[in-house]
């Protein structure tokens, strides 16, 4: 079986649902200050990321592999949502696994992981073992977990903590929502974006979009009730407020959280965002732009309560 060395850390299937009918997309680059147009299969993208010497000390792709089984998986999910306009009880929660598996598989979360890996051991993260009367076995199963490749699956280990628990698999149903945005949404090299606010919840607000226009939202800091009867049956106008300052903000955040690339289908809006962005960042003021998004989505009673 031939190696696979370009490794794509966000996966192609998701960059396609950001991009235009020909299958291009607009490109911002932070690092050298240009615009440009490319495809799916050149953006995010590191050669031989998840390769790593086996048990043989021979170089192995297993790990790519696995993402790409997934991959495969959730790119299924997202051709049936948009084939037929609905989200099943099934399908979203596979978009709630693929936000993690996003979190923890892009470098911008490379350094989160190193103090990670080293903090939990495998039997920390779910394999452990526990006798029936849930005791747990002193078999220590970190001590076979010495190569690279073996310490890398952490992050899929990692990514499966909200899942493993029955109270935090309801919490995490019971706050996460979906919101459609009238503006075509970017996709970055880190478009999971977690809100980086000193508290003591184990599983932080996040927002990742999933399509061009479709945001998948998790927040214990709002009532997703309320947010989601104003967003369906609020005021138009309040609500179209609402919704294009929350699509600003979600780029704004997003521009600010990439290490280099960000993209969009609407050059015009990309240049708007990135110019309006130099412009906040010229001022030199100590906002954390990566939180622009959560200051908008916490303060959706007061679009509610606009006077027209």
């Amino acid at each position: 079986m031939n190696k696979s060395r370009r490794h794509h850390y966000v996966p192609q299937f998701m960059t396609k649902y950001f991009s235009d009918d020909k299958e291009q997309i607009n490109v911002y680059d932070k690092i050298n200050d240009r615009f440009y147009k490319n495809s799916a299969i050149n953006l995010f993208v590191e050669n031989d990321r998840n390769t790593f010497p086996n048990l043989e000390g021979i170089e192995d792709d297993v790990i790519e592999r696995v993402y790409s089984s997934l991959d495969t998986q959730f790119s299924n999910v997202l051709t049936e949502i948009t084939n037929s306009g609905k989200v099943s009880n099934e399908n979203f929660k596979q978009l709630l696994f693929l936000a993690y598996i996003s979190k923890w598989r892009v470098p911008r979360y490379d350094e989160s992981f190193e103090k990670a890996k080293e903090h939990y051991s495998v039997d920390d993260l779910g394999l452990g073992f526990k006798d029936s009367d849930n005791e747990r076995i002193e078999i220590n199963l970190e001590d076979y977990f010495e190569l690279d490749m073996q310490q890398e699956m952490k992050r899929l280990l990692l990514a499966i903590q909200p899942f493993r628990f029955k109270m935090d698999f309801k919490q995490l149903i019971k706050s996460s929502f979906l919101i459609n945005t009238p503006i075509d949404s970017f996709i970055s090299d880190c478009p999971f974006n977690e809100a980086t606010i000193i508290s003591d919840e184990i599983f932080e607000d996040f927002v990742f979009p999933i399509t061009r226009d479709l945001t998948l939202v998790y927040s214990k800091r709002i009532n997703v009730t309320e947010i989601q009867d104003f967003i369906l049956n609020g005021e138009e106008k309040n609500v179209h407020r609402f919704l294009k300052e929350f699509s600003f903000a979600r780029d704004v955040s997003m521009l600010e959280l990439a290490e280099r690339n960000v993209a969009c289908s609407d050059l015009d809006y990309l240049k708007h965002v990135v110019n309006t962005y130099k412009v906040f960042k010229a001022k030199g003021t100590d906002t954390a732009y990566n939180l622009t998004v959560f200051n908008v989505l916490y303060r959706f009673k007061e679009y509610a309560d606009l006077q027209n």
